[in-house]
C-alpha cells in the first residue's frame, strides 16, 4: 500500500476509535436525560455534563495522529482498506501495550541487584526470582 493511502486510512482508523467513544457518551447523555424525564422532575442534564469537547477534541486529534504514524509505520505490511483501517483503530492500544512493556521491563531490572541490569528474556540471578 502506498504511503499516503495508509497515513490516511489509518488516520480513519483513529477517527473511527473516536467517533465510537463520542457516540457512547451520547448515549449515556441520551439515557441520562430519559430517565430524568420520566421522573417528570428536575432539570435535564447537560450535553456538556456528558462529552467534555476540549478533552474530547485533544484525543481526537491524538488518536488521528496516531492512526496516521502506524498507517505509515506499516505501510509495507498492510494488504488491504480493512487493516490499513485496523491499525489506525488500534495504535493506541499497541502504544499502551508497549508503555506496559516498558514498566514491566523496568520492573524486573529493578529487582535485580543494585547496579546490575538484566537483558530482557535472561534469567535473573536473585533468590527471588526462581520463585
Amino acid at each position: 500500500m502506498d504511503l499516503l493511502t495508509a497515513i490516511t486510512l489509518g488516520a480513519a482508523g483513529g477517527a473511527l476509535v473516536e467517533a465510537i467513544t463520542i457516540f457512547a457518551q451520547v448515549e449515556a447523555w441520551q439515557e441520562a436525560r430519559r430517565r430524568k424525564r420520566s421522573r417528570g422532575r428536575g432539570k435535564l442534564p447537560t450535553f456538556a455534563t456528558f462529552v467534555d469537547l476540549p478533552a474530547r477534541l485533544a484525543a481526537g486529534i491524538t488518536r488521528l495522529v496516531l492512526g496516521g504514524v502506524a498507517g505509515a509505520v506499516f505501510h509495507d505490511q498492510l494488504a488491504g482498506i480493512a487493516a490499513a483501517i485496523a491499525v489506525g483503530a488500534s495504535a493506541p492500544a499497541v502504544l499502551h501495550q508497549l508503555a506496559a512493556f516498558q514498566s514491566a521491563r523496568q520492573a524486573v531490572e529493578q529487582t535485580a541487584e543494585p547496579g546490575a541490569r538484566t537483558p530482557v528474556g535472561e534469567p535473573l540471578d536473585h533468590p527471588e526470582a526462581s520463585r
